[in-house]
């Protein structure tokens, strides 16, 4: 029994705890044995807590990176339905829109008429207090428009300080409550030229439109914003 204590005195005076080597239990081998069994026991319970808590918290993380993984997947599936517009769709409807306005160059009424639909309202251009008028409303203003003038003449694009950019637009970005990928309203930029029959003088205008179609490709509103008053005052000045 003694040979045993002197073999665990040896071996526990390896390491820096010089209190123990000067105190009482230095002296009692035996109970030197058993404070040693005490201190080994204490020490692999506190390795235990240890390696439970590194555990834990190892699930932790594993849990905060899964969740954090179908988070940005989820992310990445409605960026994706973001980015995918139908060009297909934009470009048809685009095609339409200059369809009609071909035929207002034409004075052609009657294939203007036919692109748009019976039940369709119409914004004019001239402050009406917001009332939305019709489809015979329209026709008749775009009549009044081929009796009184010549060579009308659509020019499409934003004219900048260097170029002409791209007149047709649709979807948005901004404001992110609001975006949209889907080309339902078609705006328009350009500018209308023409001859004023009476006076031949030529004049101009620029020219802003929303327009909507509706399943079966007939447009089913429109609301135009122009300077009416323009026209006249272009037509009225002295030379």
């Amino acid at each position: 029994m003694f040979h045993i204590a002197e073999k665990a005195r040896e071996h526990f005076a390896q390491f820096p705890f010089a209190t123990f080597q000067n105190s009482p239990l230095n002296s009692n081998p035996i109970e030197f044995c058993i404070f040693k069994e005490h201190l080994n026991n204490s020490n692999f319970l506190t390795t235990n807590n240890m390696k439970t808590k590194l555990l834990g918290m190892m699930l932790l993380a594993v849990l905060t990176l899964i969740g954090c993984k179908e988070q940005a997947s989820q992310t990445e599936m409605a960026a994706e339905t973001m980015d995918t517009p139908d060009y297909a769709d934009f470009d048809k409807k685009v095609e339409m829109i200059r369809a009609f306005y071909q035929a207002h160059c034409d004075e052609d009424l009657e294939a203007q008429s036919a692109m748009l639909s019976d039940t369709m309202v119409w914004s004019p251009p001239a402050w009406n207090g917001n009332q939305m008028l019709g489809k015979e409303d329209l026709l008749a203003a775009l009549k009044a428009y081929h009796d009184n003038y010549e060579n009308i003449q659509w020019h499409e694009g934003i004219v900048m300080a260097d170029s002409t950019v791209n007149g047709y637009w649709s979807g948005s970005v901004f404001p992110e409550a609001t975006a949209t990928s889907v080309a339902d309203v078609i705006r328009v930029y350009g500018t209308w030229t023409a001859t004023h029959t009476e006076s031949g003088k030529e004049i101009g205008v620029k020219f802003f439109n929303l327009t909507t179609f509706n399943e079966d490709g007939l447009v089913v509103n429109s609301s135009d914003y122009f300077d009416v008053n323009g026209l006249a005052v272009q037509i009225a000045a002295e030379e």
